[in-house]
C-alpha cells in the first residue's frame, strides 16, 4: 500500500482503492440536513463506531454510489440508529436514506416541547 492517490481514469485498481481505502464523507453528519434529503446506494461495509452524544456505539453503512463515490451513513441520532438497526441492512442491499424533516415531540406536563430528526431507511435486497 502506498499513500499516493488517484483519480478515477478508468483503471480498476484505482478503483479498488478508492472504494476500500480511508474512511468516506459522513452524510448523516451534515449540520442543517434539507427536508426531503436522500443518499442512495449500494453497502460496501457496515458496523459499528463511537457515537458523538455518549458512549453507545453507532451503526454504520458504507454506502457505494457509483463510479468510486462512496459515503458513510453513520446513526449517531436516536432516530436514524433505530432506522439503520430495523432496516436489517446486509452488505451487498441497495439502501436509501431519506431526512424527513425535524418533527415536534408533544410537551407533556412541566416539559417543554422538543423536536426530533426523522430519517426514514427502505432497503432493496441484494445487488442488481
Amino acid at each position: 500500500m502506498t499513500d499516493e492517490t488517484h483519480d478515477w481514469d478508468g483503471c480498476l485498481m484505482c478503483a479498488v482503492r478508492a472504494l476500500t481505502e480511508g474512511r468516506p464523507q459522513d452524510w448523516a453528519l451534515r449540520k442543517d440536513p434539507a427536508e426531503g434529503d436522500t443518499v442512495t446506494g449500494v453497502v460496501l461495509r457496515m458496523g459499528t463506531q463511537p457515537t458523538y452524544y455518549t458512549d453507545a456505539q453507532a451503526p454504520y453503512v458504507d454506502l457505494w454510489l457509483g463510479g468510486v463515490e462512496r459515503v458513510r451513513v453513520a446513526g449517531h441520532g436516536t432516530m436514524l440508529r433505530e432506522a439503520l438497526i430495523s432496516a436489517e441492512i446486509q452488505v451487498g442491499d441497495t439502501v436509501t436514506v431519506t431526512f424527513e424533516g425535524v418533527k415536534p415531540i408533544p410537551a407533556k406536563g412541566r416539559q417543554p416541547e422538543r423536536s426530533f430528526k426523522k430519517f426514514t431507511v427502505t432497503v432493496e435486497r441484494g445487488h442488481h
